[in-house]
């Protein structure tokens, strides 16, 4: 041993660990407590750790003369309590004394899973399961995603079909299986007093042991399925030109010999440390990526030859799987930083503390958003050439031809992994939202795709040629030929569009979704402020809706913080209008004086029960958007002999407008702390259909989209037509507004004059 690793000098003033059990003194994070001992005490040293000796190697040095001079003596692990438990478990290559039973089980993994087959396995699965996660992506694009869920997703698929053929790819199999592998990685991570005090095992104090039990016999019931499905495909599966690891291990035991070593236990247990082993991954604790690329070619060599960077282990226990986990990895990353850009969501920001495990893993989830790099799907399927040779990757390049499109990508994978994170943290100062949170609630005027998951409505907006000027032309569920108004609103906001809707979410862990950091959209076309108008999500289900969200938000993040979050967060309302055309219509447009002044108490009572019940949650800042005039869309025009604007109708819309400003100034003044803005959309449109070419208009009075007279007597769908010009309509169907119209009325309500928005402006209630 070298003079630096003989000597450790303690630093003056640093504290020794308790004894003599330094138990006592251990911090949760285990690594961080045992550099700062290595910096104070050097590179060598030993804890007693409860009745075990722990010795600490910290230096480069010291661990090359324990894994690589006297790596026979270093070649046994000592297994957890976890694992101690159940003797069946500790059969696999990394829990397996050194000996002939583990040399044998290493010499079969390398032969029949890491070399030759395994190898052109993993190009074609890789291919194959790159392509459906980046699908998954794109048909999520702008949502937070959650980046280790995704790696893991895609690297368990990968390795299932590897070891089995395949049965991952769905039924309830996958998922249950899923849950045991996970199960098993909690329990090995889990802090268990067993592994300090080993004569408590057989005690079992924390239960850690039975419970490692029942997931190994729930593990037992899939393998016989694996083993019976994989005997059913081993022939059709050499016909093809291959075979999975499951098929090669059985043919090991039908050739072994009486005195071969092997049992399919051995197997059972090594198939589960793969798995578990190419899932876990961890997280570098020091993100530098610029150190890959000033450093020595081989300063960052991570096949256990370098003994300052060590993150496959080095000697005689090095993992095996060294080369499939650096094609997979830069495969992986590659792929998925060539097809999406990926930014922080709104109001999040990048954390970087990490949690001690079998793995260093971040201790919040790394959650992005991936925006798409190109609209042809054809550019997302990388073309991989995965070769042999290292840190090598071929990828299509958006702008040249196929054959222009090969180029070669020198990435280390610690690179790689650093060059998501690096990408994450200039993200940073790339959204800078106002405010925490935008909540939405009302009709079709503000629905974003909550009715798509509807039954038994016709209110739904998910077809062409509904969403032509969205991203990639998709039809979201937004009444518009693009965005909406309250896109534009939230864009303004300094988000990058309106929240996503409930229904989409409610079942998603996502933790920016969870923590209401972004906002959540609970508005459904048709719906009213009455429950009797429509057949879809009331407003008081919406409220409801909401109440169950801010319960996963206080869980989450503690009430106190979820109140200072809503305090500060908009609830934006948009609703009324569906209310009114009911009512107008019910009473053939001839209602009495009694009737509608009957219509508006009852609309402004149960319009005063909603404000109050978001209050009560939580709601401060409220942005109210009124009716615009509904007599003028071209539903409304359509029943007019020569196609002008039903005035009736209006002067009902209006009347209802202004009981809701009266309205709102006297619960301002009752509700300590709530400030609002009404976004005056009745001005807005009507002054724009008073000069129509003053707003850059050609055609305020037809639907874009539909097709009869005025193109409102069809209502638009794939087999009506619609208009080239769609920014110079007002309407896009017989009822919205055109993705141009919600622009310049989002412009209105946000930074408008006093006509457009009052008594203050979206604006100034954001800064407020």
């Amino acid at each position: 041993m070298d003079e630096e690793t003989r000597q450790a000098t303690p630093a003056s003033g640093t504290p020794r660990p308790a004894a003599p059990c330094s138990l006592l003194s251990l911090e949760p994070d285990v690594h961080r407590y045992f550099a700062r001992l290595a910096r104070a005490y050097g590179p060598l040293f030993s804890l007693r750790l409860g009745t075990r000796l722990c010795v600490v190697l910290s230096s480069p040095a010291a661990v090359r003369e324990a894994l690589k001079d006297h790596d026979v003596i270093f070649a046994n692990r000592d297994p957890p309590a976890a694992i101690t438990a159940f003797p069946r478990a500790q059969h696999g290559l990394h829990w397996s004394p050194h000996g002939i039973v583990w040399r044998t089980l290493r010499k079969v993994t390398v032969r029949e899973f890491i070399s030759g087959g395994g190898n052109e396995a993993l190009r074609s699965l890789l291919r194959r399961e790159v392509r459906r996660a980046i699908a998954r992506l794109r048909a999520r694009e702008g949502e937070p995603v959650e980046v280790w869920e995704l790696v893991f997703t895609t690297a368990y698929n990968v390795l299932t079909s590897m070891l089995w053929g395949g049965l991952s790819e769905d039924g309830d199999v996958s998922v249950e299986f899923r849950a045991v592998v996970e199960g098993v990685i909690e329990l090995l991570q889990a802090p268990n007093v067993s592994d300090f005090f080993p004569a408590l095992v057989t005690l079992d104090l924390q239960g850690v042991g039975r419970r490692m039990k029942r997931m190994w016999d729930r593990y037992d019931v899939y393998w016989e399925k694996f083993v019976e499905e994989g005997g059913r495909r081993g022939e059709e599966d050499e016909r093809k030109g291959g075979k999975a690891f499951l098929q090669g291990m059985v043919e090991v035991l039908e050739r072994r010999e009486q005195n071969d070593p092997l049992t399919m236990d051995h197997f059972k247990a090594l198939f589960m440390e793969l798995i578990v082993g190419g899932t876990d991954t961890p997280f570098p604790r020091s993100p530098r990526p610029e150190r890959f690329l000033t450093a020595a070619d081989d300063k960052y060599e991570f096949s256990g030859n370098n003994f300052a960077y060590l993150p496959f282990g080095s000697g005689r226990r090095i993992c095996v799987g060294i080369s499939l986990a650096e094609k997979m990895v830069t495969h992986l990353l590659a792929s998925f930083l060539h097809s999406f850009l990926w930014q922080l969501p709104e109001g999040e920001k990048l954390e970087l503390g990490e949690r001690f495990g079998i793995v260093l893993k971040k201790a919040e989830p790394l959650v992005l958003a991936p925006t798409a790099r190109f609209d042809d799907p054809d550019l997302y399927t990388p073309t991989s050439e995965l070769t042999g040779t290292r840190h090598q990757l071929s990828i299509l390049h958006p702008r040249r031809s196929r054959e222009e499109q090969r180029f070669e990508m020198k990435l280390a994978v610690p690179l790689l992994l650093l060059a998501v994170i690096s990408a994450a943290a200039s993200a940073v100062s790339a959204a800078h939202p106002k405010v925490p949170a935008v909540y939405v609630f009302g009709d079709s005027t503000a629905d974003v795709g909550n009715n798509n998951y509807l039954t038994g409505t016709d209110a739904k907006a998910n077809f062409p040629h509904y969403g032509v000027d969205f991203p990639h032309q998709t039809p979201t569920g937004r009444f518009s030929n693009g965005y909406n108004t309250i896109d534009y609103l939230a864009i303004n906001m300094g988000f990058k569009r309106s929240p996503p809707p409930y229904l989409a979410v409610v079942n998603k862990t996502q933790p920016l979704i969870l923590k209401g950091l972004r906002g959540v959209s609970f508005a459904s076309g048709g719906s009213g402020i009455l429950d009797s108008t429509g057949t879809t999500i009331t407003m008081t289900k919406q409220i409801q809706d909401f109440a169950a969200h801010k319960s996963n938000i206080a869980a989450r993040v503690t009430a106190v913080v979820a109140k200072g979050l809503l305090a500060k967060s908009i609830f934006l309302i948009s609703s009324g209008g569906n209310d009114v055309f009911a009512f107008f219509f019910a009473t053939n447009g001839n209602a009495t004086a009694d009737q509608t002044e009957q219509f508006y108490s009852v609309m402004i009572t149960n319009y005063t029960t909603h404000l109050k019940a978001l209050y009560d949650l939580g709601a401060r800042k409220f942005a109210l958007i009124n009716v615009p005039p509904v007599g003028c869309c071209p539903i409304s025009r359509v029943m007019h002999p020569s196609g002008a604007c039903l005035d009736g109708l209006n002067a009902l819309t209006k009347g209802f407008n202004d009981r809701v400003s009266v309205l709102v100034k006297n619960l301002s003044s009752e509700m300590e702390g709530m400030n609002y803005t009404i976004g005056n959309s009745y001005n807005v449109v009507n002054d724009i259909v008073s000069d129509p070419a003053g707003a850059g208009y050609t055609d305020v009075s037809s639907a874009c989209c539909g097709s009869g007279k005025l193109g409102a007597e069809v209502m638009c769908s794939p087999n009506t037509t619609f208009c080239t010009n769609r920014n110079e309509f007002l309407f896009w169907d017989r009822i919205h507004g055109t993705q141009a119209t919600s622009e310049k009325a989002a412009l209105a309500l946000y930074d408008g004059a006093s006509e457009y928005a009052s008594p203050i402006n979206l604006k100034q209630l954001v800064e407020s």
